[in-house]
């Protein structure tokens, strides 16, 4: 979201030199684009702060990738198995000690909310038979009865500290026992007496005593001979459990976990922990990878450098209060909300005058553009930051929960700024005390509120969910660590808090036992490893002539795999390759291996303005509304040597560039596994197939010969059924992604695949291609277009649409544009019939279903266009293939085309905003053909030749019931609307003389949001 309207003057920030302490003049760039400079007249002496910069620049943000794809569909099946397994172990316990120990190590590995049904009723159960439990099953057992205790109190049950739990652990004379051979059991009630409440005098004395008792024995180091019980009393000692970041504490114990051997210690729960961790932190990824968009856009610490950028530590921050998965979106507004909130108590404490800080109070009581006017220009950049970033956080949550939470973002802002952020200055100013005698006094509030909390989290009639109190109390646990020992790592991160924001973006590595490991050598990495065994099949790759599925092969080269320092095979390592060859297999027919997040190291793939080729030209445009949502794609050497893939992707709607760019990238990888041959997943035959290029090749295997060797060529209808599969399975992507919001933003997608003589094409929404070729006069050019626009208004996607309730209609001020409706409501407008995402229209007649043709080529064929509809707008099919056939040069000929559609743009339509434009053009060498558009059955063929006045074009609608997955604010099922649309498909028929060839102006791809109520949802 721009910061400032097209309509807001240029603002302007003021900059003191240190050095004369007068105004300096600066010239920078506001996120506006607009140019800042500061006022000529005086300005007033601030104070100046020169704070660290935030710990991870966005660059190295947007470079880490997610470690772990929650989308790869093995190892979600392997996720879902482990969970289950623990599940079954939870039941399979007796004992109380042992079940017990399991629900603590599922707390502590970071894995209890997969079962909290499960350990409730538990709890519930050792609740209820609280005294029984104490006296009979556990009695003399310290240990278990503190542990008990605890795990009761941490999940919200009351028990009370009464004598019969710790009497028979006291002396004669009433006081605690200390016992050097239970050194477990004290620790367990170290760690149960900062559960206490107010008022509960034996737990506080256990705290003293356990405490000293604990301390003691370390320095004495009588319990060296356990390290492992070492390591966690020391841990224990720096900060109790009830107190730790709980998501660290997490990280920790995994990693203490894995060394241990006592018998709870289960490798499925370590199994289970170290990949649902992974997993969590690949979401955790994503979300601070958009968030670092998200300010890097704002620009605010690249113009106001006077407040703290800490958006790392604000994110930390928001992971330290939710880490679960299903809290994305409270971390997402808390973090925006933190860092504003941060930039204003800057401006408060440091930056801004009186009257400033006046001006800009006012304008937010107000909450009005119109009261920014007389804010200094600094302010007004704050001032719209924040006015922006609620509303639109505010306008997603009432999107998505039906709650209005403005007023309460305004009244989280009205809160904030002014005030010492030293508690302990404070308390000496406030008392006249000594700093020693301040810091006590604070030691003892934190030490009341904690006990208060304590008791709230107990409290049957506290008036909050159980969800909110958690979040409250990891709230005050994340402080503890940022502001723990007098240290404030929010504004000045130590080395503590870098491991800290470190943790969110390093992996937990694969486990491997140590007495099966072949890496016991203390100097080997296992990254380094993997990237040198990476390179290796790269380099192999390579000379085979094929790229991208080197990485099919390369990417499972971790240490699991049994690959060795030397690139040798351990024989362990040939065993487990041996006895896993088939999943292997499977998974590289999926293509699951070949991440999105190895593409931009692959020579031969071109998606943006730099990139050079010989065969082809590429080029695209920013229009004038807004940021490009426009994506392009040439892939030489696609799925094996000679195979070329291109293509053009439109995004729309408010997140449609992030849907585009995502189609561009993940799409080819969806369709290289369904290739018939050479590098795909469906037809490996020993001969005739490049089998090194999908990592499947054997030593013994023959040499890798020319596709065209193969005996059988791949019919049609397996070509087509390749682009289909392709196309659902990237919709199905998009509906389950968690990071990306598809619900009212989309993608058309034009893609097409050239294996020698033959072109492939597949097509939804109405981006265009074109064929460029010889005319039978000398020097003349004939078009010929390959795809039809799907616009909402052919006749059959028309019948379609109303079969599923949709509505098809054009707004009385741009009669040429059908657009597509809800039935309950006239949004949001979409003015294409398939396109992938826009859920919230799937129910109701708009389909991610390609339409599939095939073209062979002759001599005559000389070039294919791709393009978006801000070409085809504004030029014809024959004026493009003209000015491509004219330009000076092949690799300027995508430039050229958009710089002619930019010029038409301004004569046709001079007070409309252009459209984006992205172009591919591919130049040719055919032989053979004929355009072949196959139908639903495949009962009929028709043949398109060049130079035909009239040609008649069957398409593919292959509309079945598409497989979908359940998501948020689907208003009709799924199944009805597939059901419809099957039935529709086999009545409506095509108008003879419909042509549908013709691009058609629009102005936006949709016009407006729906907006849903539960009236609506009812209906």
């Amino acid at each position: 979201m721009p910061l400032l309207s097209s309509a807001t003057a240029p603002p302007s920030v003021c900059t003191i030199d240190n050095n004369a302490r007068r105004p300096a003049t600066v010239l920078r760039r506001s996120g506006s684009q607009f140019p800042i400079r500061c006022a000529t007249e005086e300005a007033p002496v601030r104070k100046y702060v020169q704070y660290p910069p935030n710990l991870r620049a966005d660059g190295y943000i947007q470079s880490i990738t997610r470690s772990f794809e929650v989308e790869e569909e093995h190892k979600v099946r392997k996720l879902d198995m482990l969970k289950e397994k623990t599940r079954n172990l939870i039941y399979e316990k007796k004992e109380v000690e042992e079940q017990l120990q399991l629900i603590d190590s599922l707390q502590q590995l970071g894995v209890a909310y997969h079962y909290k049904d499960e350990i409730k009723n538990a709890l519930r159960g050792f609740h209820a038979s609280f005294n029984d439990i104490i006296n009979l099953q556990l009695k003399d057992n310290l240990h278990a009865s503190a542990l008990l205790f605890r795990l009761l109190r941490e999940n919200g049950f009351s028990v009370t500290d009464d004598v019969d739990l710790f009497r028979r652990f006291k002396g004669q004379q009433g006081h605690l026992k200390a016992s050097g051979r239970d050194t477990k059991g004290m620790l367990s009630l170290y760690e149960a007496s900062y559960y206490a409440k107010e008022g509960e005098a034996t737990l506080d004395e256990a705290m003293d005593f356990t405490s000293k008792h604990l301390r003691n024995l370390l320095d004495k180091g009588s319990i060296n001979d356990d390290p492992r019980l070492k390591e966690r009393v020391a841990h224990s000692l720096e900060l109790p459990l009830n107190w730790r970041f709980e998501r660290l504490h997490t990280r920790w114990f995994i990693e203490h976990f894995s060394r241990s051997k006592t018998e709870h210690m289960s490798p499925l729960l370590l199994d289970l922990a170290k990949l649902d961790f992974n997993a969590v932190q690949g979401i955790h990824k994503d979300e601070h990878s958009r968030l670092s968009r998200w300010w890097k856009d704002l620009g605010l610490a690249q113009h106001l450098p006077f407040f703290r950028d800490r958006l790392t530590a604000n994110f930390l921050w928001t992971v330290g209060c939710a880490f679960e998965p299903q809290f994305g979106s409270f971390r997402e507004v808390e973090t925006k909300s933190n860092c504003l909130i941060a930039m204003l108590d800057d401006v408060y404490d440091v930056y801004g005058t009186l009257e400033e800080l006046e001006l800009i109070t006012d304008a937010i009581d107000r909450w009005d553009v119109n009261a920014m006017e007389k804010l200094p220009d600094y302010l007004k950049l704050c001032f719209l930051a924040v006015f922006n970033t609620a509303n639109d956080a505010a306008y997603r949550i009432t999107k998505e929960k039906g709650l209005d939470i403005l007023p309460y973002l305004k009244r989280a802002v009205d809160s904030e700024g002014g005030g010492d952020v030293s508690s302990i200055h404070g308390v000496m100013q406030e008392k006249g005390v000594s700093e020693a005698e301040a810091r006590g006094k604070v030691k003892k509030m934190i030490m009341e509120n904690w006990k208060a909390m304590n008791g709230d989290g107990v409290n049957y009639t506290c008036r909050f969910e159980e969800d909110f109190k958690i979040c409250a109390i990891n709230l005050a646990r994340t402080a503890q660590f940022f502001y723990r020992n007098n240290i404030d790592r929010f504004s000045e991160a130590d080395e503590e808090t870098r491991n800290a924001e470190t943790s969110l973006l390093k992996r937990i590595e694969k486990i491997i036992r140590q007495e099966d490991s072949p890496f016991r050598s203390p100097s080997f990495n296992p990254i380094s490893s993997a990237f040198r065994a990476l390179r290796g099949r790269c380099g192999i790759a390579i000379r085979m002539g094929n790229i991208p599925t080197a990485f099919a092969s390369a990417a499972a080269a971790d240490p699991a795999s049994g690959v060795t320092r030397s690139g040798s095979t351990s024989r362990s390592g040939r065993r487990r390759t041996r006895r896993n060859d088939e999943e292997r297999k499977e998974a590289s027919r999926r293509g699951s291996s070949l991440r999105e997040d190895r593409l931009h190291v692959i020579p031969d793939r071109i998606f943006s303005n730099d990139g050079r080729s010989c065969a082809a030209s590429i080029y695209t445009q920013q229009g004038r509304k807004g940021i490009n949502q426009d994506a392009m794609l040439l892939w030489e050497d696609f799925g094996g040597k000679g195979g070329v893939l291109c293509g053009v992707f439109d995004g729309h709607g408010p997140y449609g560039h992030l849907v585009a760019r995502k189609v561009r990238d993940a799409l080819p990888l969806k369709l290289l596994p369904f290739l018939p041959y050479p590098g795909g997943g469906r037809r490996r035959r020993r001969h005739g197939v490049n089998l090194t290029c999908c990592g499947l090749a054997r030593r013994d295997d023959p040499p890798v010969r020319d596709p065209s060797f193969c005996a059988e060529e791949p019919s049609l209808s397996v070509w087509k059924e390749t682009f289909v599969q392709s196309y659902k399975a990237m919709d199905r992507e998009l509906r389950s992604h968690s990071a990306l919001d598809c619900f009212c933003s989309g993608s058309t997608a034009v893609i097409l695949f050239k294996l020698n003589s033959n072109l492939f094409i597949a097509n939804i929404g109405d981006s265009r291609a074109v064929l460029g070729c010889k005319g039978d006069i000398a020097g003349s050019m004939v078009a010929v277009q390959l795809t039809v626009d799907l616009k909402p208004d052919l006749p059959r996607e028309a019948e379609r649409i109303k079969k599923c309730k949709g509505r098809v209609f054009a707004l009385h001020d741009e009669p040429e544009v059908p657009r597509v409706w809800l039935p309950f409501d006239d949004a949001p407008g979409l003015a294409m019939a398939r396109a992938f995402g826009d859920f919230c229209l799937k129910d109701y007649g708009v389909i991610s279903v390609p339409e599939f043709f095939h073209w062979s080529l002759t001599e005559k064929d000389q070039f294919v266009v791709l393009a978006s509809d801000g070409v085809w707008d504004v030029l014809s099919n024959e004026e493009v293939v003209e000015i491509v056939s004219s330009s000076p040069t092949r690799s300027s000929a995508g430039k050229v085309l958009v710089e002619a559609a930019t010029r038409e743009w301004k004569l046709k339509y001079p007070t409309s905003k252009m459209d984006d434009c992205a172009v591919v053009c591919l130049y040719l060498d055919g032989k053979e053909g004929i355009l072949v558009a196959e139908s639903l059955d495949n009962s009929s063929t028709s043949f398109v030749y060049p130079g035909n006045e009239d040609p008649r074009v069957e398409t593919d609608e292959a509309q079945g019931p598409e497989p979908t997955l359940d998501r948020n604010f689907t208003v009709r099922n799924t199944r009805i609307a597939a059901a419809l649309e099957e039935q529709g498909t086999e009545c409506v028929t095509e108008d003879e003389n419909w042509s549908g060839l013709q691009g058609v102006t629009r102005v936006n791809s949709i016009v407006q949001l729906p907006r849903f109520t539960d009236d609506k949802n009812e209906q």
